[in-house]
């Protein structure tokens, strides 16, 4: 019999204790609810090519408090690869949150090969917005040979082959009056690398080895052994070190 009381007493409390946590629950979230914690407004600096209504668009918060810095960030990056970089702030008091963008600027245009998918690369080497197809020296063209398949917010070439692309555009077209049409990435993890001239022959760099050192033996081939033959070129082939091979 006691043992019946006892368990019926415990019942008692376990209810009591139960309807306690559910009724501060249910008070916890009505104050949270309450009009007074709702965002007044989002304030949107920097952006230029993406859309200040389509950022606020993809903020679906509505309380301040429960709103975290570190959770806008992310969504945003997510959703918008064209972000590089995000700052975030909170004003609890004003109840308003201030995002300042950085966005992407285009290096260039890399193409897979494989799907003659094109998108716009930055000097990073993340891709970040669908390309249109393109030919020709104006912007820097990269066709890539290796099969592999990636998406928007990828990094797919590492800086310093973005470097080594660089530096080979400007040198070519301040100090030998040449210009690329366009550089084919031959492998992944690149190796080689294929430039085509707008004189309608190529040079074949290693991209393992510093580009100074190939551009600087491929100036001196061009002024002191073929000069006169320039425009007869096919290839002119740079990979292999203190060597120099054309033809």
């Amino acid at each position: 019999m006691r043992a019946y009381h006892r368990k019926r007493k415990f019942r008692k409390i376990l209810g009591i204790i139960v309807l306690i946590c559910s009724l501060f629950l249910i008070l916890v979230v009505g104050f949270f609810l309450l009009p007074i914690f709702k965002i007044k407004a989002i304030e949107v600096l920097g952006n230029k090519e993406i859309k200040t209504e389509e950022i606020k668009d993809n903020l679906n918060y509505r309380n301040i408090f429960l709103t975290s810095e570190i959770r806008i960030k992310n969504d945003l990056l997510k959703k918008f690869p064209q972000i590089s970089e995000l700052e975030v702030k909170k004003n609890l008091i004003k109840r308003e949150i201030k995002i300042t963008i950085k966005e992407r600027e285009e290096f260039g245009i890399v193409c897979q090969e494989n799907s003659q998918n094109c998108f716009y690369i930055d000097r990073k080497g993340i891709i970040f917005k669908e390309a249109p197809q393109t030919s020709g020296s104006l912007i820097v063209l990269i066709k890539d040979y290796s099969q592999r398949d990636y998406g928007l917010g990828e990094r797919v070439f590492e800086e310093n082959t973005i470097k080594f692309i660089f530096e080979t555009k400007e040198f070519l077209a301040s100090e030998i009056n040449l210009k690329i049409l366009d550089f084919d990435i031959l492998s992944f993890p690149p190796e080689d690398m294929k430039a085509l001239t707008n004189e309608d022959w190529y040079i074949l760099f290693n991209l393992q080895k510093e580009a100074e050192d190939q551009l600087s033996a491929l100036k001196g081939v061009l002024e002191e052994k073929i000069k006169d033959e320039r425009k007869n070129l096919e290839y002119v082939d740079l990979r292999i070190e203190n060597r120099v091979y054309y033809k």
